[in-house]
């Protein structure tokens, strides 16, 4: 029997009564919370690749743990990845459905890291992220022109002077009556552009979405516009602008737009620049924001993630 491939999952290491454990995490969110298993397990699962059979599985992890692992446990770890939905089968494509058809009927996207990365309180959250922003308010004022802004999408703590100064920036600026946030997209899409309808919820309340402009984003993007609009639920990268937007420019309408890889491009050293479906995303987002509103562009885009 051919197992399904392991989903992308993120793994780190878990204490539990005593034992070195491995815990992980979907980012998809299609799977709520960590399931918890021995290094073992995991890397019995990590064998899963839909090429290789219980035997080759169990051979090779014999191999490299330096323990006999015999074909049953190999299913048994196959059984408990599947009913977790942390396999490419069956039980995860049925799962996944039905989590994207639920998704896309409401009308809000849900506040993913509040509690976790930022208080749910409004009282508690305007102390939190406001003395952030405070720390950034005596520095000096840019231009009043100002189109564009990168803005960090790490988290609060690790990003927390570099938000102050993005967002300080924004405060005094001349009345913005919309945002285009060029958001980060963590998991993989199957188009370059990823937009959403749906307002992002914050503690302060949502912050809207300019669905008109997003209907001409699509017009041009064409009918699989919405293919990766899950991408947006457990995403991070447009909701940590949308909490700082919500006391620096609080009446400000969005366009939140996920944005997938260059990687094809770069693997063929190809320039972006010419790549038919780079200048549709371009041609898209500029149909977007051509009306009579004052828009600003945030790329929420971490520059460096390891080293220098």
């Amino acid at each position: 029997m051919v197992f399904a491939p392991l989903r992308p999952l993120d793994a780190f290491p878990h204490e539990q009564d005593g034992k070195r454990m491995i815990a992980l995490r979907d980012p998809l969110g299609v799977v709520d919370g960590m399931l918890v298993v021995s290094p073992e397990a995991f890397l019995v699962a990590s064998q899963f690749d839909g090429e290789r059979e219980a035997d080759a599985i169990a051979e090779e992890a014999t191999r490299q743990l330096g323990m006999l692992v015999r074909p049953e446990i190999v299913e048994r770890v196959a059984e408990l990845f599947s009913e977790r939905w942390l396999l490419f089968d069956a039980n995860f494509h049925h799962a996944w459905m039905g989590l994207r058809e639920e998704f896309a009927r409401k009308p809000v996207r849900a506040a993913a890291h509040a509690g976790t990365n930022y208080p749910t309180d409004a009282g508690d959250f305007r102390l939190r992220i406001g003395g952030i922003l405070a720390e950034a308010w005596d520095q000096p004022r840019p231009r009043a022109n100002v189109l564009g802004l990168i803005a960090p999408h790490i988290d609060l703590e690790r990003g927390l002077a570099t938000y102050a100064r993005a967002y300080g920036v924004l405060r005094d600026l001349p009345k913005i009556e919309r945002i285009l946030i060029l958001g980060t997209s963590h998991e993989p899409t199957t188009q370059l552009l990823a937009p959403t309808r749906k307002d992002y919820e914050t503690p302060l309340g949502p912050a809207r979405t300019d669905r008109a402009a997003v209907d001409r984003l699509v017009s041009v993007l064409g009918d699989d516009a919405f293919d990766d609009e899950f991408c947006h639920k457990n995403e991070h990268s447009i909701e940590f602008q949308t909490i700082f937007l919500r006391l620096v420019q609080p009446n400000v309408e969005i366009v939140p737009v996920l944005c997938g890889s260059l990687r094809s491009t770069v693997e063929d050293a190809n320039d972006p620049a010419g790549h038919p479906e780079i200048e549709r995303a371009v041609e898209g987002l500029r149909a977007a924001i051509t009306d009579t509103k004052k828009t600003l562009v945030i790329a929420a885009a971490d520059l460096v993630y390891v080293g220098s």
